[in-house]
Parts: structure tokens; C-alpha cells; sequence
């Protein structure tokens, strides 16, 4: 991936590079903190698979109520046009 940052974990382009799945930590300065995931969607742009609550060994895959903590570790899936503003949302990108 073209995205590099202290956020992004990991990242593979699928599709032929029209989408990308990506790993990223919410740092403590994101501004989905305290914003459930219903809040922050954005119909077609990004859809959270699956995340690792801070403090939590295991991934569980979230509902539209789940709050968005720091520390959070997220994967979702996003296009190739909206993936920089939407790891935005998640997490500074360099």
C-alpha cells in the first residue's frame, strides 16, 4: 500500500487495487474517540470487519453500537478514493 504511518498496521490492495483492506490502531487524538461505529459510517466508503477493543485478546466483529475507544485496533475495508480521509477519521497517516 501507498499508506504509511505510526496508525496503519497493515495493509493489501484486492480488486486491482480499487479497494484495500487495512489494519490501523485509533491513536489518542482521532476524532471517531467516544463516536459509536453507526456515527462515524459513511455509506460506501469504508466498512469496519472486524476490531480488538483496547485491553481485549480477541477480535469480535462490531455493531452499529460499538463505541470507538484509543487504542482500538481496527480492520475494514476501503476504496482506493476514500481510504486516505477515512484512516484520517482512525488515525494520523504520514
Amino acid at each position: 500500500s501507498h499508506l504509511k504511518g505510526k496508525a496503519v498496521t497493515g495493509a493489501h490492495t484486492v480488486n486491482d487495487g480499487s479497494l484495500e483492506i487495512v489494519e490501523v490502531t485509533v491513536n489518542d487524538d482521532s476524532p471517531v474517540i467516544g463516536h459509536t461505529l453507526r456515527d462515524i459510517a459513511e455509506s460506501g466508503k469504508f466498512l469496519v470487519l472486524m476490531m480488538q477493543k483496547h485491553g481485549d485478546d480477541e477480535y469480535i466483529i462490531p455493531i452499529g453500537s460499538t463505541i470507538m475507544e484509543s487504542g482500538d485496533e481496527v480492520v475494514m475495508i476501503t476504496t482506493a478514493e476514500a481510504n486516505g480521509h477515512v484512516l484520517k477519521k482512525f488515525g494520523n497517516i504520514d
